[in-house]
């Protein structure tokens, strides 16, 4: 938009002499200001979510530390291969019943855990965007933890009677509830998110682990076995934090929001791909306002954002980071509801 007025796009810093006019006046035509702020806007939000950069060292690094990673990880392995498989007679059998079960748990705990990974970064910016200032945010925080410590630590302890897989079930479909909630800037939807989120999270922390003792008790693995399961399930973890981080800063810098039909609110004022820029800004009456919140750097209370978000039509640009996530999640359900068949059987029928 800027351009096609003849405003130069400009990512410096945030003096006001760069929205200057030519006649001098700090604001100029009141369209001509806004459309400024726009593009400038624009330019920053690409930079600060990642953006297209050139890695350089850090990338170089990242590969080396993601090798000797791998080096280490496949040491261990075959070291503990070798210690278990070699002092009995049934140690190839056990062995070979000890990698079918890693391959099942890891498949399921890496997308589970890499759902929750994609969050990480873009949670708090998340809520800013939908207009919420800092203590609003800490509150929701708070919920969240609240909702871990109580109500998740009573929903974890019913594994033990109703079996770990269906709770590794409801971990996953809940979570990925959970995030497509967060497509909507409404208060009351984001807290129920929220609490979903804080169950979920205190699944991930009890459920997964418990399954994997039980199921191993089940095929009457040695409980050495144990540690080389738990060993690649970290090393898959820490994986899936580096490639959520990699993924996440893709989507949310090259894709926009998913919206479902026509969007009613995509007039003046509305927000439809901060990626692209502000597709109209005509509203001068909120001129003032803009630049007050440019200047103090309050990005989420902005003038313009007028029109809420909705489920069905985001106007968030970090929502298109938690509907990856919310896939993943959901394919983390499918995962343990078909390959952890075997151990849907209470621990208390292993016991």
């Amino acid at each position: 938009v800027g351009a096609a007025r003849g405003v130069p796009r400009t990512s410096g810093g945030g003096s006001m002499s760069e929205f200057a006019s030519d006649d001098g006046s700090p604001f100029g035509d009141d369209a001509g200001f806004a459309t400024r702020v726009g593009a400038r806007d624009a330019g920053v939000s690409s930079s600060t979510s990642g953006g297209p950069q050139p890695w350089g060292p850090e990338l170089w690094s990242l590969g080396l530390v993601c090798a000797a990673c791998v080096v280490m990880h496949g040491f261990t392995t075959t070291r503990g291969q070798r210690a278990y498989g070699s002092d009995r007679g049934s140690g190839d059998q056990q062995h070979a019943t000890f990698r079918r079960l890693r391959r099942r748990y890891n498949v399921v705990y890496t997308l589970g855990t890499f759902g929750d990974w994609i969050q990480g970064a873009y949670l708090y910016a998340l809520y800013s965007e939908h207009g919420y200032d800092m203590a609003s945010i800490g509150y929701i925080f708070v919920l969240g933890y609240f909702a871990s410590a109580s109500v998740g630590t009573y929903v974890s302890s019913l594994g033990d009677r109703y079996g770990y897989r269906r709770f590794v079930i409801l971990y996953g479909t809940a979570y990925g509830f959970a995030c497509l909630l967060m497509r909507s800037s409404n208060l009351v939807i984001l807290l129920a998110s929220r609490v979903a989120s804080g169950v979920a999270y205190s699944l991930l922390f009890s459920s997964f682990e418990s399954w994997a003792i039980t199921e191993a008790d089940r095929l009457r693995l040695d409980r050495r076995y144990l540690v080389g399961l738990f060993s690649t399930a970290t090393f898959f973890n820490a994986c899936s934090a580096v490639a959520a981080g990699v993924v996440g800063n893709l989507v949310v810098d090259f894709s926009r929001p998913v919206t479902f039909g026509n969007d009613p609110g995509s007039g003046i004022g509305t927000r439809t791909d901060v990626g692209e820029g502000w597709d109209d800004v005509a509203d001068v009456a909120d001129v003032a306002t803009l630049a007050a919140d440019y200047e103090s750097g309050t990005g989420g209370g902005s003038a313009l954002d007028r029109e809420p978000s909705t489920l069905l039509f985001p106007r968030n640009r970090y929502t298109p980071a938690f509907d990856v996530g919310a896939g993943v999640l959901f394919l983390c359900a499918l995962g343990a509801y078909k390959l952890w068949w075997e151990g849907g059987v209470g621990g208390r029928n292993v016991q």
